[in-house]
């Protein structure tokens, strides 16, 4: 849950550190205790200072993105097959939603192997095939930028005891899958 905020934590450190280090030298001609206005101005400066680093790590960290093949994609906690095409990826700090272009045997391959790797866990389930009957859990899943293929497929994918896990959608018929992964 805190894992988002250590990097703009350490950042803001950082330049907290060095503010603290060079404001006295440039204070010291306008008063007589430049160590403590400085330290004065690294507090009161330093939640906005956190607020602003943190805006600009989630632009680069976050949002929409687009790769080509899996072998461009480099992020540990995007799980995908290998040979994983047109791939759009939209990043949260609780998870993810990916879309991209496979084979069904492809597809259910990796997951059977995704439910070896984890099987040594006590709260590991295989995949399910699901029929949810309508698109209104698609929509809740993906919002309404990506639209649900008519033949689209429902695997309810495995869960950690704490609901971090993901769900996987497959349409047959443009060979596109779609994941709704959350992380805690």
């Amino acid at each position: 849950m805190w894992v988002p905020a250590v990097l703009p934590l350490k950042y803001t450190f950082y330049a907290l550190v060095a503010l603290a280090l060079t404001l006295p030298f440039a204070l010291r001609r306008f008063t007589k205790h430049p160590v403590l206005l400085s330290l004065g101005i690294c507090a009161l400066s330093s939640l906005p200072l956190l607020m602003i680093v943190g805006a600009i790590i989630d632009s680069y960290r976050y949002g929409e993105f687009h790769f080509d093949s899996y072998e461009s994609l480099a992020d540990s906690y995007v799980e995908l097959p290998q040979d994983a095409t047109n791939i759009a990826l939209r990043k949260y700090a609780s998870g993810h939603e990916v879309k991209f272009q496979t084979s069904k045997s492809t597809l259910e391959k990796w997951m059977s192997d995704l439910t070896a790797q984890r099987s040594e866990y006590s709260d590991a389930t295989p995949f399910v095939l699901e029929n949810l009957g309508n698109t209104k859990w698609f929509r809740n899943d993906f919002g309404p930028e990506w639209s649900c293929p008519s033949d689209v497929i429902f695997y309810r994918g495995w869960r950690s005891a704490r609901g971090a896990g993901f769900d996987v959608w497959y349409s047959e018929d443009s060979e596109t899958a779609f994941i709704a992964a959350s992380y805690w």
